[in-house]
């Protein structure tokens, strides 16, 4: 995967940003104690001491019907920082053929919105 280096450059920041805001917290520091054991890259990109709090990044999909589309992503946290989602920004105005390109399955049989 083409993104893979800058995605785990990313995480890996972004998880000591959040390590940073819990010191001492048993559960996260075992948790980097288990992924520096298991992942000789997360050891290493952890061993950069990058620091960063991600709001956003741009995500690349392989669609079977359209080829690489790449998203813009958005990160939501909650006031506390203790839990985060990161989806796609609502577009201001939706394709017209954007259910045509999808095929339908039993979990997408639903009209579009």
């Amino acid at each position: 995967m083409e993104d893979h280096e800058h995605h785990s450059l990313v995480q890996v920041a972004d998880l000591r940003a959040a390590v940073a805001l819990r010191p001492r917290e048993p559960q996260a520091e075992a948790l980097v104690r288990a992924l520096k054991t298991g992942s000789s890259e997360f050891a290493d990109l952890r061993d950069r001491h990058d620091v960063a709090v991600r709001r956003g990044d741009r995500k690349r999909i392989v669609h079977p019907a359209l080829g690489i589309v790449d998203i813009d992503c958005e990160v939501l946290a909650t006031a506390r920082q203790d839990h985060c989602s990161s989806s796609p920004p609502a577009p201001a105005v939706r394709p017209p053929d954007c259910w045509n390109c999808c095929p339908r399955s039993a979990a997408n049989t639903s009209s579009p919105p």
